[in-house]
């Protein structure tokens, strides 16, 4: 294969010069270049900066840098270990987590089990569509983050594709499956309205053998408003600035954390696009900001849905937020036993005496 300067002499003409169809010896350097290295493969090897830079003069995607550059003790985790539980029960599993937190102004490694930081932090998913499936579309992605009690944002786990929403829906099921992770987040707008409805008409009707998994998240969806995705990504700088967003580093150039890292480094707010061909994956992270409101927790009991009935039968009349419980209530699931209890307990809070 030809060497990456060899194939700037021959990619020129393809890309910067006009094409001469009749000139032979234009035809030949095709030819030549067809067999030796595609663009695809000049893109992997000098990078996707340089790639878009010198060959498509993309702007912004040069100098200008917004997000500071990555570093492994400010930026990254990575594992060590990994044992059998890793790969189908990360909940359970004892290989270990690495990466540095702040103390005292200096970076200090952190070491656990991955079981002991799942234990540990919130877990959820975010969700990116696209309206066509063409090899030219936007990629359809979905990704699993963790926040601790020190807002710190692990970037755990991404799935990304050029394809139909059904192999998305499937993803989107699986991923959650694999880390229980409990709810998905998905923006109610546009073509992700039809994601979730796929979703809901699964979770809903409790369909986890059709979807091949045991277990089924939580579906919610969320409003940006008229915020502007730029503006959304751009959110994330204090994050970097101080060190709390922790990416896979060592898996920067596999896929997808390839696009991710490509995405964080070429990010203009200033350019057209943000100076991105396409930033799906990085848009993913961006909307941990509508999941993450208010104090952050070290692991969100509420999380576990609790059956209003039988809430309702331990003697809670009411949710964390001042709703009658009853609110939520399936009538059908109530039996003779629990509606004489419930009008005994009306009448003893009512000193005795029925309204009923």
């Amino acid at each position: 294969m030809k060497t990456p300067k060899d194939a700037r002499k021959v990619a020129g003409p393809i890309c910067g010069q006009p094409q001469k169809k009749n000139d032979l010896n234009w035809q030949k350097q095709i030819s030549r270049f067809e067999k030796c290295v595609s663009l695809d493969e000049i893109k992997e090897t000098i990078g996707t900066a340089n790639y878009l830079s010198e060959y498509m003069a993309k702007p912004g995607s040069g100098d200008e840098v917004f997000f500071p550059n990555l570093d492994e003790e400010a930026h990254g985790y990575h594992f060590e270990a990994p044992d059998l539980a890793f790969e189908q029960d990360p909940r359970n599993s004892n290989t270990t987590v690495v990466y540095h937190t702040q103390q005292d102004g200096e970076w200090v490694q952190v070491k656990k089990s991955l079981g002991s930081l799942l234990a540990s932090t919130r877990q959820f998913m975010t969700v990116d569509t696209s309206y066509t499936a063409t090899k030219d579309s936007d990629s359809k992605v979905c990704t699993l983050m963790a926040v601790d009690s020190d807002n710190n944002l692990f970037v755990l786990d991404m799935w990304s594709q050029q394809c139909q929403q059904q192999k998305l829906v499937n993803a989107i099921l699986h991923m959650a499956d694999r880390w229980r992770c409990p709810t998905v987040h998905i923006e109610a707008i546009k073509e992700g309205i039809s994601v979730y409805d796929d979703l809901m008409s699964i979770v809903t009707t409790k369909s986890a053998d059709m979807a091949e998994v045991d277990f089924l998240p939580r579906i919610r969806k969320f409003n940006p408003g008229m915020t502007a995705k730029t503006a959304k990504i751009a959110s994330l700088l204090r994050r970097f600035d101080y060190g709390r967003i922790k990416m896979p580093m060592r898996e920067r150039y596999q896929k997808p954390w390839r696009s991710l890292f490509d995405q964080v480094e070429q990010f203009n707010p200033e350019a057209r696009d943000g100076g991105l061909q396409h930033d799906d994956e990085l848009d993913t992270v961006s909307m941990s900001m509508y999941v993450i409101r208010g104090r952050t927790m070290k692991r969100v009991e509420e999380e576990t849905e609790i059956d209003p009935v039988d809430r309702l039968r331990q003697g809670e009349y009411y949710d964390s937020f001042g709703n009658p419980i009853a609110f939520g209530l399936d009538i059908n699931k109530l039996t003779a036993e629990d509606i004489q209890m419930l009008m005994q307990r009306r009448q003893d809070d009512a000193g005795g005496s029925s309204k009923v």
